[in-house]
C-alpha cells in the first residue's frame, strides 16, 4: 500500500514539474511552475529517504525484487530509446546502455551486501526513475533518464 501511495505521489510531482512553465504575475512571490526549486535530484533523494523500509518484494525474495527491478528500467530505457529522433538512435542506444550498466552494477553491490533493506533502497530508487521517464513526455524522456538515474545511483545521504 505504501509503495501505490509512493508512486501516486512520484506521478504527480513529475506531472507537476514537467507541465509548462505559466507566468504569474499577480502573485507577489509566484514562479514559473518549470522553475521549480524542486528538481529531480532532490525527489529521488527524498524517496530513497521515506522507502527505506524494506517493501514485501524485496524482504521475501531478492532476486525476485531484482528481476523485477531490471525488467521494469528496460522498459522504461526502451521508451526512451523510441522517443529518440532518427539521428540520435545510436547516441540514444549508447546513453541507455551506460544508464543500465550503472543500475545493474548498483543493484549487484546492493545484493552483494546482502542486506535486503539495501537492496529495497537501490530498487526502489530505480524503479522511481523509471517511473519518471515513463511519466515524461517524448521529448523529455532522455533529459528526465539522464537526471533520474544519476540520483538514483547517488548513494543515500
Amino acid at each position: 500500500m505504501a509503495k501505490v501511495i509512493t508512486l501516486i505521489l512520484v506521478v504527480i510531482t513529475v506531472s507537476t514539474m514537467l507541465a509548462s512553465p505559466v507566468e504569474c504575475t499577480k502573485i507577489p512571490g509566484a514562479f514559473p511552475i518549470g522553475m521549480s526549486p524542486y528538481n529531480f535530484t532532490t525527489m529521488i533523494d527524498m524517496f530513497k529517504v521515506a522507502m527505506l523500509v524494506p517493501t514485501e518484494d524485496c524482504t521475501a525474495n531478492v532476486d525476485t525484487c531484482i528481476s523485477n527491478t531490471c525488467s521494469y528500467i528496460r522498459k522504461a530505457l526502451d521508451g526512451v530509446v523510441d522517443a529518440a529522433p532518427p539521428a540520435k538512435q545510436a547516441e540514444t542506444k549508447e546513453a541507455t546502455a551506460k544508464m543500465a550498466g550503472i543500475a545493474a552494477t548498483m543493484l549487484d553491490t546492493a545484493m552483494a551486501s546482502g542486506e535486503k533493506r539495501q537492496v529495497a533502497a537501490v530498487s526502489i530508487a530505480f524503479m522511481l526513475a523509471a517511473d519518471a521517464i515513463d511519466a515524461s513526455a517524448p521529448v523529455d524522456k532522455f533529459r528526465v533518464m539522464d537526471e533520474t538515474f544519476k540520483a538514483a545511483a547517488s548513494p543515500i545521504a
